[in-house]
């Protein structure tokens, strides 16, 4: 389940307690592209997940937001590799 968060007292909290405890400086976007990557990862497909996010060009989605995670590169290797050995 994801939540948004709307409330600008909210999200200052959230970012100063992730400076404080992690030392890091986050944007709000981060949290776009994870989502993305989440959905790519469970198999919706690319059309679905550029309407979600109101982009008009899948190319977009694919070029900015979408790496192949590493559970992805652990089902592929195997296939890829029993090609090479026939």
């Amino acid at each position: 389940m994801f939540v948004i968060v709307t409330s600008p007292w909210i999200m200052y909290v959230f970012y100063q307690t992730i400076h404080r405890c992690y030392n890091l400086i986050i944007s709000g976007h981060i949290f776009r592209h994870t989502h993305i990557s989440f959905l790519a990862e469970q198999g919706v497909p690319l059309e679905a997940i550029q309407d979600r996010v109101g982009h008009n060009r899948g190319s977009r989605v694919t070029n900015i937001y979408l790496h192949v995670p590493q559970k992805t590169k652990d089902t592929i290797t195997p296939l890829i590799d029993s090609l090479t050995q026939q």
